[in-house]
């Protein structure tokens, strides 16, 4: 994996765990959290794929802590926010403000002016 492209993946599979996640927790909205809430979270097919999604983004993220420096690899990575946003609105049919708009451009502004630096 070189360059962009192993950011590029990571912001994809962080922010398909965190779509996943909200799949699998949304029958279980207003529950009581207890013991059998997390045992009902966990017999989610969403969940477990979440978190299996999330182990192999972790493994990979290995790699790049190896290979970039930890100030450009989180900045690279608030990406996921926005694509976060971009899912919320897609799947969820939730109702993006315009100041989060505004919040997400700055986002990629900001990231474009950290992949300038390397």
């Amino acid at each position: 994996m070189q360059g962009l492209g192993v950011f590029v993946l990571l912001v994809i599979m962080w922010t398909a765990v965190q779509v996943l996640l909200k799949i699998g927790l949304s029958r279980l909205s207003g529950s009581e959290v207890n013991f059998t809430f997390f045992i009902k979270a966990l017999s989610s097919w969403a969940i477990l794929a979440a978190l299996l999604l999330a182990v192999v983004a972790s493994l990979i993220w290995f790699v790049v802590l190896t290979r970039f420096e930890l100030s450009y690899s989180n900045l690279m990575l608030s990406l996921t926010f926005v694509l976060v946003l971009l899912a919320s609105a897609a799947f969820f049919k939730e109702h993006i403000s315009l100041v989060r708009w505004i919040g997400a451009a700055l986002i990629v502004l900001g990231v474009f002016f950290v992949s300038q630096s390397r």
